[in-house]
């Protein structure tokens, strides 16, 4: 039991990790930080790229965790769904709320679309990554039913064919397919939830170095900014490649994925012991969805930026420092109104619990 409970707390860790990483990217991506690929860029400029290949594992890794754990999942938890719809719509329609009150919407320019995001946040995809991780939870069973029906060879197999087409053809040949979203979609978070499950099953006795594992999380974040490097040369000398620029900033990426790979191995290799550092981080943890779904919300995802100055720090050798309180100002603020929803939500699950005790007894 104790085993158990430290190698949750590494988990709970990465996906701390992981929100951090996302909020980060944001940060860069939204804020106007990353210079355009198509010019000259400032050493400023590159390492802000290379910044956001450091961040580009997050989403890999947060998904591998729910993926190691498939093997032991057996049947449809339908209160986890609800669950996880409950607390999205709570946000979309709370921070929603907030933002018209605010005049963060202008008052003109609300319709009846506008409205209706808030309300129903999955079915006009307000949040691409919710969307696609609760298709994700929905399906869960019929993945983890074959997961445990598959020989290791098979499962390898499925997992070959899955990687060919879907990451390592669009890694070698940077242009754009026609069902290549960048991974983001329902698709590709399937196949990484079905590599954290072959992880599980067999590669327990591989990557037991944290410092290796490390040095290769470091390594394939450096080839993510290297062939972005690369491609931006040839582009400027041939002018043929366009809107490919970027191309290895896709979690779809293979050296992408290794990263998240790597990085999920270190972290599943840390000791935690049991004891109040453990609490914290399961504390903490608990709020890394209610991060990403108020800092992402469709009426202030790229408002923030502003209202914290991100595009004065831009270009300048504080920006790294800026966006690291900025973050972790997010970040915390964030988790401590998630830790008051978490209680108000609580309220009605305690007194449904004791009414139904009650019943059986």
């Amino acid at each position: 039991m104790k085993q158990k409970t430290n190698r949750a707390a590494n988990f709970e860790l990465l996906k701390i990790f992981a929100i951090f990483l996302v909020v980060s990217a944001h940060y860069m991506d939204k804020g106007g930080v990353l210079p355009h690929t198509t010019g000259a860029i400032s050493v400023t400029g590159n390492i802000a790229w290379l910044m956001e290949a450091v961040c580009f594992c997050s989403i890999n890794a947060f998904v591998l965790v729910s993926g190691y754990f498939a093997p032991k999942q057996e049947g449809f938890k339908l209160g986890k769904v609800i669950s996880f719809y409950l607390e999205l719509l709570f946000y979309s329609v709370l921070v929603g709320v907030i933002a018209i009150i605010a005049g963060v919407v202008p008052r003109e320019t609300l319709s009846l679309y506008e409205l209706l995001k808030i309300v129903f946040p999955i079915s006009t995809e307000q949040y691409w990554f919710a969307n696609a991780y609760l298709i994700v939870l929905c399906i869960s069973p019929f993945l983890n039913a074959g997961i445990r029906s598959l020989t290791q060879k098979q499962f390898r197999n499925v997992l070959f064919v899955l990687l060919f087409f879907f990451s390592v053809v669009k890694t070698v040949v940077p242009i754009k397919m026609n069902y290549d979203n960048g991974g983001n979609n329902a698709l590709w978070l399937i196949i990484v939830y079905l590599v954290g499950a072959y992880i599980a099953m067999y590669w327990q006795d591989k990557f037991k170095s944290k410092k290796l594992c490390f040095l290769l999380y470091a390594g394939f974040t450096v080839l993510i900014f290297l062939t972005n490097v690369a491609l931006r040369a040839f582009n400027m000398a041939t002018g043929k490649l366009g809107d490919s620029l970027s191309y290895a900033y896709s979690h779809n990426h293979l050296f992408t994925l290794m990263a998240a790979v790597m990085i999920f191995c270190f972290f599943r290799n840390l000791n935690i012991p049991d004891g109040k550092l453990a609490k914290i981080i399961k504390v903490l943890s608990g709020g890394t969805l209610g991060v990403y779904l108020i800092h992402e919300h469709c009426y202030i995802r790229y408002e923030w930026q502003e209202w914290l100055g991100v595009q004065k720090f831009a270009d300048t050798p504080l920006f790294f420092v800026h966006m690291l309180l900025c973050v972790t100002m997010i970040f915390l603020v964030c988790t401590g109104i998630d830790i008051i929803r978490q209680k108000l939500f609580g309220i009605p699950e305690k007194w449904y619990a004791n009414r139904k005790q009650k019943k059986e007894n």
